[in-house]
C-alpha cells in the first residue's frame, strides 16, 4: 500500500512538472514572437489538421486578448518592429519577417497568400473540423491585412522550387484578436 502511495505521488509530481514546462514553453514562444506573453481572454476558434510524416498540415487559431495587451500593441516600442519575432512556432529553418503595420506590403502578398488561399486540392490534404469556419476566418484575416491599424508578421520556408511552409501572425488591434495560421 505504501508503494502505491509513493508511485502515485511520483506520478503526480511528474504531471505537475510537465504542465509547468508546457506553460513556460508556450509563454516563452509567445514572447519570442509577439514581444510580450499576451493573455488569452478566450480562444475564439482553433483547428489543427492531422500532420503527415513530414509534418505537413494546416492550423488556425483566433484568440481574444486583454485590454492591457491591446494597449501594448496599439503603440508598441520600436524594438517590436525590428527585433520580433525572434523565432517561429513551427520551425527553426523559417525565414522571419519582422512586424509591420497593415495594410500589407505588396512584396509580402505572395507569401501571405500561400497561408490564406486554400484550393480544391487542399480538400484531400487537410481535414478540418469545419472547413467553412476555417475559410470564413481566413477571409476575415485577409481583409484585416488590408485595413490600416493592424500588425502582421510571418515566417516561411522555401523548397528549391516553391514556398513550402508559413507561419502567419496578425494582431487585430480594433477587435482585440490575434490570428495565427500555419500551413505546410
Amino acid at each position: 500500500m505504501k508503494l502505491i502511495k509513493i508511485l502515485t505521488l511520483i506520478a503526480l509530481v511528474i504531471v505537475i512538472l510537465v504542465l509547468v514546462f508546457c506553460y513556460y514553453k508556450k509563454s516563452s514562444d509567445r514572447k519570442a514572437i509577439f514581444g510580450i506573453n499576451y493573455s488569452v481572454i478566450k480562444e475564439i476558434y482553433s483547428d489543427d489538421t492531422e500532420r503527415d510524416f513530414h509534418e505537413n498540415g494546416f492550423s488556425i487559431t483566433v484568440d481574444s486578448i486583454s485590454d492591457n495587451d491591446v494597449k501594448y500593441f496599439s503603440n508598441p516600442p520600436k524594438e517590436f518592429f525590428t527585433d520580433y519575432p525572434t523565432e517561429s512556432f513551427h520551425s527553426t529553418k523559417y525565414e522571419i519577417h519582422t512586424w509591420k503595420k497593415t495594410p500589407i506590403n505588396i512584396k509580402d502578398t505572395a507569401d501571405v497568400d500561400f497561408a490564406l488561399n486554400l484550393s480544391i486540392k487542399d480538400t484531400d490534404s487537410y481535414v478540418f473540423k469545419n472547413r467553412a469556419v476555417v475559410i470564413q476566418n481566413l477571409t476575415i484575416l485577409s481583409k484585416k491585412l488590408n485595413e490600416p491599424g493592424n500588425l502582421y508578421s510571418f515566417a516561411f520556408r522555401n523548397h528549391p522550387h516553391k514556398l513550402y511552409g508559413i507561419d502567419l501572425y496578425l494582431i487585430d488591434v480594433g477587435q482585440r484578436k490575434i490570428y495565427i495560421v500555419n500551413r505546410q
